[in-house]
């Protein structure tokens, strides 16, 4: 973080964030698909997971650990831009990825089922957290930096 040269960052970050979100939601949509696919095949033997558990499950596991990645990319000196892309993407995906299970535990936790209402109560849920939370986070930031 030390190390970041803002105006590249910030030269990406329509990708970064395109990538973050798109990305992690998509990961996290296909990895409980997937999961409820095998489910209905029989392949668990015990274990009977709501959709919805699915997808809290699926939003854990859909933030990637770039960490590697990045440390290959920056020994082998690759171009600036795409370093900083596959950073700032690993940088908020797990923003991303906690949002979204926070967004799914809620409705877990209020045990809303399949409905319109539950729905409609995700998205306010889910969007509250995405812009809320990096705002509290500025505002804590620039009052630190005071």
């Amino acid at each position: 973080g030390y190390q970041l040269r803002r105006e590249l960052f910030l030269r990406h970050i329509y990708p970064i964030v395109m990538f973050a979100v798109l990305g992690t939601v998509i990961s996290s949509v296909v990895c409980a698909l997937i999961l409820f696919g095998l489910q209905h095949l029989g392949c668990f033997s015990q274990f009977d997971p709501t959709l919805l558990e699915l997808f809290a499950f699926g939003s854990l596991i859909a933030a990637t650990d770039t960490v590697s990645v990045i440390a290959v990319l920056q020994a082998k000196r690759v171009d600036p831009h795409l370093f900083y892309v596959v950073f700032g993407e690993s940088a908020l995906n797990d923003a991303v990825a906690l949002v979204l299970f926070n967004s799914f535990a809620d409705l877990l936790r209020a045990n809303k089922q399949y409905s319109y209402e539950a729905l409609m109560a995700f998205f306010p849920e889910f969007f509250i957290d995405a812009i809320g939370s990096p705002l509290l986070g500025m505002l804590f930031g620039f009052a630190a930096a005071l």
